[in-house]
């Protein structure tokens, strides 16, 4: 899921002209589809499309992403959105398009062949060979666009969930993480987002909820101190950035977790040993919680 803080934002003119393509291309694709091929409507929307094309590609190509359901621009997105672009990222997304590049010479006739395709059922495409498929066949050079392999991105989220459900029963099993180096690398991926960390630590509180308050923060330090040893032992140059991202992370414990976590920061349980970051030395995994960080004692 986008990020909505992490998005940087279009500058005004740039916004204003995003929308306008957004809206010619929703009334040629309306066109396109309503009107047999000959009639004239369909030229001057398509025509309209070409120069609103032209008017956005004025410094080259440009590239059009759809993440979690908004439509960026070059990897930005507009201040205030017009509805003509939410609705042509929710035409892209239905028809499985993660991502279209522009070409300033894309032409009326492109345009034409490519919302033709849009026009049709994502059942059809599918049927078909895919939108990828088609647009190789009958498209040209002047629009690219990407498909979404959402079977690849169906295995990557049961990979990632059987990582979850594997550091889970680590954490719970002792206060010492066990798990090979091939799962430290995907919980190491897993902590690198601050959404799928939240998840995995709340999922870690939740199957940890039986064991009692005491039980819970001690799965939740196994965890931590599991995953700061590695760090320290393969990458210790990232150990400040994975601290800031556990600290915001534990920003959404409960109150009976934060005030759990802080009584047994002190325990020899709660120590990861010694490791060096550049020329500080660190007891790394002596975890405090307050303020929604966590904090190491040295």
């Amino acid at each position: 899921m986008a990020d909505a803080a992490k998005i940087p934002t279009l500058p005004p003119e740039t916004a204003a002209a995003f929308a306008e393509f957004a809206r010619a291309c929703k009334a040629a694709a309306r066109a396109v589809a309503l009107y047999p091929g000959t009639h004239p409507a369909i030229g001057v929307s398509l025509g309209r499309l070409a120069q609103a094309t032209t008017r956005l590609a004025e410094k080259g190509a440009f590239r059009l992403q759809v993440q979690a359901g908004v439509l960026l621009l070059d990897g930005a997105a507009a201040a205030r959105p017009d509805p003509a672009i939410g609705e042509l990222a929710e035409v892209l997304s239905r028809h499985t398009i993660g991502a279209l590049t522009v070409n300033a010479a894309a032409d009326a006739e492109s345009w034409r062949t490519l919302l033709l395709l849009l026009a049709r059922t994502p059942e059809e495409v599918r049927a078909d060979g895919g939108i990828a498929h088609l647009w190789a066949t009958a498209g040209g050079p002047s629009l690219e666009l990407v498909e979404i392999d959402y079977a690849e991105v169906l295995r990557e989220k049961q990979g990632e969930a059987a990582t979850i459900e594997q550091v889970i029963a680590a954490a719970l099993a002792g206060p010492q993480l066990q798990l090979d180096d091939s799962t430290f690398e995907a919980l190491l991926r897993i902590a690198g987002d601050p959404e799928k960390l939240q998840q995995l630590l709340t999922q870690l509180e939740e199957a940890a909820a039986k064991t009692g308050p005491e039980g819970k923060a001690a799965a939740v330090l196994s965890l931590l101190r599991g995953l700061v040893d590695y760090v320290a032992r393969t990458r210790p140059d990232q150990l400040e950035n994975i601290f800031k991202q556990v600290g915001r992370a534990a920003g959404a414990f409960s109150a009976e977790m934060m005030a759990e976590l802080l009584a047994q920061a002190d325990k020899p349980d709660a120590m990861a040993g010694t490791t060096k970051s550049g020329t500080t030395e660190s007891k790394a995994g002596a975890y405090g919680v307050a303020s929604s960080k966590v904090g190491v004692n040295v």
